[in-house]
């Protein structure tokens, strides 16, 4: 379950790395000061749909994280039922939500928020000390 939560956060941070990279690749055409150049209004909104592209999928990736944090929650009953429930239900409405990355993002961050701030809360030792 580790796995799965640290390669869709991995998925899920570089998508979105790379997506800002090709929203901002036309402006930074023209930002950097190159003289003469010109970009193809047809490149231009290439670039605008492959950061969309890679936004979605992005989200699809938060999905997963989400569910695997989750499970794993669940699992060693470190987070509260409501979170846990919160989260699948977060997890589905990020995967089928593909057509609104900005909305689904934005839920997935409210989520890890919430996750934080459970675990703020709570008291005790989360990791037992090495014997």
């Amino acid at each position: 379950m580790a796995s799965t939560f640290f390669g869709a956060g991995v998925a899920f941070a570089a998508l979105l790395l790379v997506g800002r990279a090709a929203a901002g690749a036309p402006s930074a055409i023209y930002g950097f000061g190159f003289k003469g150049a010109e970009l193809d209004p047809v490149a231009a909104s290439l670039f605008r749909y492959l950061a969309y592209d890679l936004w979605a999928l992005a989200g699809i990736a938060a999905s997963v994280c989400v569910a695997a944090l989750s499970v794993a929650g669940k699992m060693s009953g470190e987070l509260p039922r409501w979170l846990v429930r919160t989260g699948y239900a977060a997890a589905v409405v990020a995967f089928v939500s593909v057509a609104f990355p900005y909305a689904t993002l934005a839920l997935v961050m409210l989520w890890f928020g919430a996750v934080s701030w459970s675990a703020s809360r709570r008291r005790g030792v989360l990791i037992p000390p090495p014997s």
